[in-house]
């Protein structure tokens, strides 16, 4: 039992900046989906969201997001599509997961991606690591690291680019930008290849669809969403959306056409 922490509203406005102050207090809680604003983008299309707020002795010490399932069972919210989900808590706060059933009603909750660095809770179980990129100082340090592995793809890559080029057109990579052009591209190859390769097409749900939209036009000082894009004679041959707060860049979903799938 831990008769100190209560379970007390929903999340509005008011606490964005205390949750901020906790994420920031918690460097394993950095990522962009542990954003509040990721939080207020995902409830803005599920009217099922729900965000806890766990108080000791008056002062919050945590938040946990997540969306109803059906009467028994809660997912951490952004399911499927959020690569990270989990208790937004303080340092040394130690909140139990255990707590938060009974605070939704329901019998479970099932998380996805949880954070490296947790509470100690019993039950959790890894299905999943997570990849991150250091900064590279230029491109040909990166290339060289790869070519001494003997990477026969990045070895070629140059001859693909030249290739690319004289068939398609002068190559142009954009980053950090808005691009609506090629968000659609983007969902309609990215459908594409969920039905070709037997996946459920998630983007025909309304509200990931929306959510992904949502983000791509977000821009904030703590958050937002950021378009790459790769166009070959003018036209959107590649893109990425990617979520990005003031340290880290979370890269999201990445999609071709396939006409270009030869370079």
């Amino acid at each position: 039992e831990f008769p100190a922490h209560t379970v007390a509203r929903e999340s509005g406005p008011a606490e964005v900046a205390q949750w901020r102050d906790i994420q920031r207090a918690n460097e394993n809680l950095l990522d962009p989906f542990l954003n509040a604003e990721w939080a207020q983008i995902v409830a803005a299309e599920r009217a099922d969201a729900r965000t806890a707020i766990v108080e000791d002795g008056g002062k919050v010490v945590a938040f946990l997001s997540i969306q109803k399932c059906d009467p028994f069972t809660c997912m951490g919210l952004g399911s499927p599509v959020a690569d990270y989900e989990g208790l937004i808590a303080l340092p040394g706060a130690d909140v139990p997961y255990a707590l938060f059933p009974r605070a939704f009603g329901v019998d479970r909750i099932d998380f996805g991606h949880l954070p490296l660095e947790l509470p100690q809770n019993q039950g959790v179980v890894r299905v999943q690591e997570t990849v991150m990129v250091s900064d590279i100082d230029k491109w040909e340090t990166f290339r060289a690291g790869l070519t001494n592995k003997n990477s026969s793809n990045f070895r070629n890559m140059g001859r693909y680019r030249n290739k690319m080029e004289t068939e398609k057109g002068a190559l142009e990579f954009r980053s950090y930008v808005k691009d609506q052009e090629a968000l659609e591209k983007m969902f309609e190859w990215k459908s594409a290849q969920y039905v070709s390769t037997g996946q459920p097409d998630i983007l025909a749900r309304p509200w990931i669809r929306a959510v992904h939209q949502r983000v791509h036009d977000f821009e904030g000082e703590d958050f937002g969403g950021v378009m790459f894009t790769v166009r070959a004679g003018g036209e959107v041959a590649a893109a990425m959306l990617g979520l990005r707060n003031k340290t880290k860049l979370h890269a999201w979903m990445i999609a071709y056409n396939p006409d270009y799938a030869k370079y």
